[in-house]
């Protein structure tokens, strides 16, 4: 629209988005007319960034600072391909970051890439490594154990253990039974090299895998990967682009056609009954979303207005390490509620992004080591609850508030680490006193 209202409606055509949620055949189709110029314009997300060879962009336009050094130069990266000269321009926004880079831009030419740490105790990567690891030489360890004597032990063990992905998070050591099943299990399912690589945790999810029969086991040759669902060798179909595999499905409502997925974790952001929602600048309105069956069903349209989600969230924490303390101090608990201060939850927000993988990397280091003695800080699990509301109709020519209307959508919960600080009473108090907003100025 800017394009044609620039007096060029015949450049439109050559303008297109590019986005996560795309077809592979959509993502393929862009990636082809952008290399023979038929598209000249793309307007990305950080999908852009990673895994796309788009043939030979002149220019890249950033809009802030994109959080992270590496994320930056993957971004101009698209650009000057094949030893050509190209042009990158950040378009600095008033938050702090991007201002100091402003006012230091010598830290931006001159800064090194962060490194990216990796938890691999994350049960949610381990079901998937574990798979293909499976699939490519067999989890060697007591390969004379019969397979009944193997599966009651997996299920013994992941019974008195229950590490499952609520609770990941906890650093707490097995009981003395527990570690018996657990050493029983690592001998049988395991060699020495292997557990070192995966560790306890990943001990536990193999037995699950062998409970789930993602797993099998072959007497005189170990634990193997196994077809469950029909789909092939592992490393084809498990995703590198996302970690949560569960998905709802946009289909246009007459032709049946498929446009994109969506996350199941950020779904309702996007999709529920009224919500309009663009696809390849084509409007659609949401007319009915299937929760059973995780379809959405969109008719074309087009409307002097979008719609914005209105929701809560509540926080709770699960399990925190004191600064200072070793052990784990689980008082706390799901009773310790911390009031939704309006800070996004959302993980490709540009102010969340800005904490990059080195700076949590050595957030979570200072926080373990014993030097410091601030007990007032907290890192552990935390539980997060969404609830969706309602949403708003706004207009597009005023941005002023049409409609407001009410939604009955189950609430999604998801578990993750934090940082906190817990805040005394009195504090609380004297801010009450003084006609100080306490959320306002935590949130400031």
């Amino acid at each position: 629209r800017m394009v044609a209202l620039g007096g060029q409606p015949d450049a439109v055509n050559r303008v297109q988005p590019y986005r996560s949620g795309y077809s592979p055949e959509e993502r393929r189709q862009l990636e082809r007319k952008i290399s023979d110029g038929s598209i000249t314009v793309l307007v990305a997300t950080s999908a852009l960034e990673l895994g796309v060879d788009i043939g030979s962009l002149d220019v890249t336009i950033h809009l802030g600072f994109q959080g992270t050094m590496s994320s930056l130069r993957q971004q101009a990266g698209r650009a000057g391909r094949r030893e050509k000269q190209s042009l990158c321009i950040i378009v600095a926004f008033n938050g702090p970051l991007d201002q100091y880079f402003v006012q230091h831009p010598e830290r931006l030419f001159n800064s090194s890439i962060e490194k990216t740490p990796i938890d691999i105790g994350n049960p949610i990567l381990l079901q998937w490594h574990l798979q293909c690891m499976a699939a490519e030489l067999p989890l060697s360890g007591d390969t004379e154990i019969s397979s009944k004597s193997m599966m009651q032990l997996a299920k013994d063990c992941t019974d008195i253990v229950h590490i499952d992905a609520q609770d990941w998070q906890s650093q707490q050591e097995p009981s003395n039974e527990a570690s018996k099943r657990l050493i029983l299990l690592q001998n049988a399912a395991m060699s020495g090299e292997c557990f070192r690589t995966v560790g306890q945790r990943g001990v536990i999810i193999a037995g699950k895998l062998l409970l789930e029969g993602r797993l099998g086991f072959r007497e005189g040759v170990g634990i193997c990967w196994r077809d469950l669902d029909g789909h092939g060798w592992p490393h084809g179909w498990m995703s590198l682009r996302v970690i949560d595999s569960d998905v709802f499905t946009i289909v246009q409502k007459n032709t049946n056609k498929v446009l994109e997925t969506v996350e199941r974790r950020r779904a309702f952001w996007a999709l529920y009954d009224g919500a309009v929602y663009m696809h390849l600048g084509q409007e659609y309105i949401i007319e009915r979303v299937c929760l059973k069956s995780q379809v959405a069903f969109a008719v074309a349209s087009r409307v002097p207005y979008f719609t914005s989600v209105r929701d809560s969230r509540d926080l709770y924490t699960r399990s925190s390490l004191t600064v200072g303390q070793p052990n784990i101090d689980t008082s706390c608990g799901p009773s310790y509620q911390c009031p939704s201060v309006g800070l996004s939850q959302h993980s490709h927000d540009k102010e969340q992004t800005a904490n990059s993988a080195a700076q949590i990397s050595q957030t979570v280091e200072w926080l373990h080591s014993a030097n410091h003695r601030s007990h007032g800080i907290h890192y552990g699990g935390l539980r997060v609850r969404m609830r969706y509301l309602g949403y708003r109709k706004i207009s597009k020519r005023t941005g002023k508030l049409l409609d407001s209307v009410d939604l009955d959508l189950p609430d999604y919960e998801f578990d993750t680490v934090a940082t906190w600080i817990p805040l005394e009473r009195n504090i609380l108090v004297k801010l009450q006193r003084n006609s100080v907003d306490a959320v306002a100025a935590m949130h400031a």
